[in-house]
C-alpha cells in the first residue's frame, strides 16, 4: 500500500492552501466545523442550537490501524 502524507505534512499543506488556520487547533479538533454547523442548524430550525448540543470529536483521536 502506498503511504500518504504524514499528519504534520498534510496539515502544513492545508495551511499553505488556506484550508487550515495558522493556529490549526480549532480546525483539527472540529471546533470550526461545529460552529459552522451550529449556525446553519440554528437558521434551518429557527432556534438557537448550543455548542454543547453538538457531539464533537477531533481528528487527533483517530489512530492509524496499519
Amino acid at each position: 500500500m502506498e503511504e500518504g502524507y504524514s499528519f504534520k505534512d498534510a496539515l502544513e499543506k492545508a495551511q499553505e492552501l488556506g484550508f487550515a488556520e495558522a493556529d490549526p487547533k480549532d480546525d483539527i479538533e472540529g471546533f470550526d466545523s461545529m460552529r459552522k454547523l451550529r449556525i446553519a442548524a440554528s437558521i434551518l430550525f429557527r432556534k438557537e442550537i448550543k455548542e454543547e448540543d453538538i457531539d464533537l470529536e477531533g481528528i487527533t483521536k483517530i489512530k492509524k490501524t496499519m
